[in-house]
């Protein structure tokens, strides 16, 4: 059976994250990253440069679906908007992540380790090697920084 809130992971003494419910303009599943486009729909998080905030696909919880039921276009996401000292299991590419380490945007909805000058959207709160695209562990980066 599916576990309620798999994506948001905390902390659980605040209220859940503020969320934004928009139809999917593609297929997106929980953990991507997704931005809002031009006709206000979500899109994933760098195909093709959403407009303004950046949120994490939510688990669809209310059907019991899981972190690998993908939500089909035309079908509504909930967005949740990440916020200071919040964590979520978000998808990242296949690599080795450090806990600490900076994550961008890899533009198809999945973070990477940060380039030189790319925008830090996270940080990693947990070390692992992953052999393909998975959810990661993850802490939002405040403010908008810039990788060295």
């Amino acid at each position: 059976m599916a576990r309620f809130n798999k994506i948001y992971a905390g902390p659980v003494s605040e209220l859940l994250p503020q969320v934004a419910e928009k139809q999917a303009a593609e297929t997106i599943l929980p953990g991507s990253v997704v931005a809002i486009n031009a006709d206000d729909e979500f899109e994933l998080h760098g195909t093709a440069g959403g407009r303004g905030a950046y949120f994490v696909a939510q688990d669809n919880y209310l059907i019991l679906a899981g972190v690998d039921t993908p939500v089909a276009a035309g079908d509504v996401v909930i967005g949740m908007r990440p916020l200071d000292e919040q964590f979520f299991n978000v998808r990242v590419a296949a690599g080795t992540y450090v806990q600490g380490d900076t994550l961008s945007s890899a533009g198809d909805g999945t973070l990477a380790a940060s380039g030189a000058g790319a925008e830090i959207l996270f940080y990693s709160e947990e070390s692992v090697t992953l052999d393909e695209a998975d959810l990661l562990r993850v802490r939002v980066a405040t403010g908008s920084v810039a990788a060295a």
